[in-house]
């Protein structure tokens, strides 16, 4: 029931505005939406008040495609650092380094595993931080799955490098 508002400038010759008895009526209905608002308000409150630190952080799941669980999860592993989201969305990233990577056209290559498996293969950015690195090439489209990527990075400078390199990378995990 939305609110009802009392008429005050209509003019009726003898007085303005609804008569008493309906102005009345319409203040105490005011009333009575007004309080039932503020109750459901306090009730929200109370609800949003005793949700504990693990209904937001912990441990989320899904159920059929449902969310269940905490709203949000963080964790790590020897992988990396993960961060999971009860909607489904799911980041991954790792830093590693330095690793020398000798002149020339030798080559830094292996397997990233996901510290947390995507659904199916994420976007994954790879980053490469060296003291050339307009010299340094990596795989435009490396070989990505769901719970790894393959990774190569060339050092086409006279010298030797120090390399950090990581990633990160973006999906779903349901």
């Amino acid at each position: 029931m939305p609110l009802n508002p009392v008429d005050t400038t209509t003019d009726h010759g003898t007085y303005k505005g609804d008569p008493a008895r309906v102005a009345f009526g319409k203040l105490n209905d005011n009333d009575a939406y007004l309080e039932q608002l503020a109750t459901g308000a306090l009730d929200a409150l109370a609800t949003l008040k005793s949700a504990s630190r693990a209904d937001i952080l912990g441990v989320v799941s899904q159920i059929g495609g449902v969310p269940n669980g905490a709203i949000m999860e963080a964790g790590s592993n020897a992988n990396g650092r993960y961060f999971r989201l009860a909607s489904g969305l799911q980041l991954c990233f790792r830093l590693l380094g330095p690793t020398t990577i000798a002149a020339g056209a030798s080559v830094q290559s292996g397997t990233m595993t996901f510290p947390a498996t995507f659904s199916y293969p994420p976007l994954t950015f790879i980053h490469v931080n060296a003291s050339f690195p307009y010299l340094l090439t990596q795989n435009s489209e490396p070989n990505v799955g769901p719970s790894s990527f393959v990774y190569s990075i060339r050092n086409g400078h006279s010298t030797a490098l120090n390399v950090y390199h990581g990633y990160m990378a973006i999906g779903m995990w349901f």
